[in-house]
Protein backbone atom coordinates (compact mmCIF):
# COMPACT_ATOMS: atom_id res chain seq x y z
CA UNK A 1 0.00 0.00 0.00
CA UNK A 2 1.14 3.11 -1.14
CA UNK A 3 2.47 6.28 1.66
CA UNK A 4 0.37 8.75 0.22
CA UNK A 5 -2.58 5.99 0.34
CA UNK A 6 -2.18 5.72 4.14
CA UNK A 7 -1.58 8.96 4.83
CA UNK A 8 -5.19 9.81 3.82
CA UNK A 9 -5.82 7.04 6.19
CA UNK A 10 -5.01 7.70 9.03
CA UNK A 11 -6.99 10.42 10.13
CA UNK A 12 -10.45 8.81 10.80
CA UNK A 13 -12.10 6.91 13.47
CA UNK A 14 -13.48 3.73 12.44
CA UNK A 15 -16.14 1.78 13.92
CA UNK A 16 -15.35 -2.52 14.91
CA UNK A 17 -16.55 -4.45 12.18
CA UNK A 18 -15.68 -7.50 13.32
CA UNK A 19 -15.43 -9.49 16.59
CA UNK A 20 -12.78 -8.74 19.34
CA UNK A 21 -9.38 -9.89 19.16
CA UNK A 22 -9.39 -12.48 21.81
CA UNK A 23 -8.49 -15.62 20.91
CA UNK A 24 -7.63 -14.96 17.25
CA UNK A 25 -4.42 -15.84 15.01
CA UNK A 26 -1.99 -13.05 13.74
CA UNK A 27 -3.52 -14.09 10.56
CA UNK A 28 -6.85 -12.85 12.20
CA UNK A 29 -5.35 -9.87 13.70
CA UNK A 30 -3.68 -8.79 10.78
CA UNK A 31 -6.78 -9.37 9.25
CA UNK A 32 -8.68 -7.06 11.16
CA UNK A 33 -6.33 -4.51 10.80
CA UNK A 34 -6.53 -4.62 6.97
CA UNK A 35 -10.58 -4.65 7.87
CA UNK A 36 -10.39 -1.24 9.85
CA UNK A 37 -8.10 0.34 7.31
CA UNK A 38 -10.84 -0.67 4.56
CA UNK A 39 -13.37 0.79 6.68
CA UNK A 40 -11.42 4.19 7.33
CA UNK A 41 -10.80 4.13 3.17
CA UNK A 42 -14.80 3.92 2.59
CA UNK A 43 -15.13 6.45 5.86
CA UNK A 44 -13.14 8.48 3.95
CA UNK A 45 -15.58 7.88 0.36
CA UNK A 46 -18.68 8.29 2.01
CA UNK A 47 -16.99 12.15 3.33
CA UNK A 48 -16.12 13.04 -0.28
CA UNK A 49 -19.95 11.79 -1.46
CA UNK A 50 -21.17 13.79 1.35
CA UNK A 51 -19.29 17.33 -0.02
CA UNK A 52 -21.08 16.37 -3.46
CA UNK A 53 -24.40 15.61 -2.61
CA UNK A 54 -26.52 15.24 -4.04
CA UNK A 55 -24.45 14.07 -7.23
CA UNK A 56 -24.44 10.37 -7.14
CA UNK A 57 -21.52 8.25 -6.27
CA UNK A 58 -20.75 4.85 -8.54
CA UNK A 59 -20.30 2.79 -5.60
CA UNK A 60 -19.16 0.33 -8.29
CA UNK A 61 -16.09 1.72 -9.35
CA UNK A 62 -15.28 2.37 -5.54
CA UNK A 63 -15.24 -0.73 -5.05
CA UNK A 64 -12.97 -1.91 -7.89
CA UNK A 65 -10.75 0.67 -7.01
CA UNK A 66 -10.62 -0.58 -2.97
CA UNK A 67 -10.58 -3.83 -3.88
CA UNK A 68 -7.32 -3.70 -5.76
CA UNK A 69 -5.72 -2.18 -2.40
CA UNK A 70 -7.22 -4.86 -0.17
CA UNK A 71 -7.22 -7.97 -1.69
CA UNK A 72 -8.52 -9.97 1.55
CA UNK A 73 -11.97 -9.18 0.56
CA UNK A 74 -13.66 -9.47 -2.68
CA UNK A 75 -15.25 -6.44 -4.84
CA UNK A 76 -18.76 -7.62 -3.54
CA UNK A 77 -18.17 -7.33 -0.03
CA UNK A 78 -16.65 -4.00 -0.18
CA UNK A 79 -19.21 -3.01 -2.33
CA UNK A 80 -22.05 -4.18 0.62
CA UNK A 81 -20.11 -2.40 2.97
CA UNK A 82 -20.02 1.15 0.62
CA UNK A 83 -23.97 0.43 0.62
CA UNK A 84 -23.96 0.39 4.45
CA UNK A 85 -22.36 3.22 5.01
CA UNK A 86 -23.86 5.38 2.28
CA UNK A 87 -27.55 4.42 3.33
CA UNK A 88 -26.53 5.41 6.94
CA UNK A 89 -25.11 8.93 5.97
CA UNK A 90 -28.08 9.48 3.76
CA UNK A 91 -25.63 9.34 0.63
CA UNK A 92 -26.53 8.82 -3.32
CA UNK A 93 -24.97 6.46 -5.24
CA UNK A 94 -25.03 4.55 -8.74
CA UNK A 95 -24.05 1.34 -9.66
Amino acid sequence: MSLAFRYRLRNFLVPQIFQDRHGLTLGDVMSQEDDNELMRQINFQADVAERAKPTNQNISAIAAMLAEHFDHRDEGDIKEQIKQVWRSRELFWDE
